[in-house]
């Protein structure tokens, strides 16, 4: 799943040690390796498109916010997601189809639908 990617920016940079800063508070009470405990939750769900690109592009990250993202990249819904977007063309044909966009969407319907994502309260 590793790709070429340019160094982040030093706007990007800021961002992604925000972000893996809200990680490291979410995942400081040591109840598993996502966000909110053991098991997947709809905060681990939006971020998987997140967490899967720092992965493709090797963003070296803590031990806790790494193992997060291998948790998240794992999941079988996950999994098949991206070999479904790997499989895909480079360019989609919009005129006769379905777009890039719904396409998407589709996907992130599909994943954050999962019976493997708990949807109730985090507490």
């Amino acid at each position: 799943m590793r790709r070429h990617c340019r160094p982040p920016v030093a706007g990007v940079a800021a961002d992604i040690e925000r972000l893996t800063a809200i990680w490291r508070e979410c995942l400081a009470g040591g109840r598993g390796a996502c966000l909110f405990g053991d098991r997947p939750r709809m905060a681990d769900a939006m971020y998987a498109p997140v967490g899967a690109r720092l992965v493709a592009c090797d963003v070296t990250l803590g031990p806790g916010c790494a193992a997060c993202c291998r948790t998240i990249i794992t999941l079988p819904l996950m999994t098949e997601w991206i070999a479904d977007a790997q499989a895909e063309p480079e360019e989609l044909d919009v005129q006769g189809g379905q777009s890039a966009d719904s396409a998407a969407v589709s996907g992130a319907r599909r994943l954050c639908g999962c019976a493997s994502f708990v949807l109730e309260d985090s507490a």
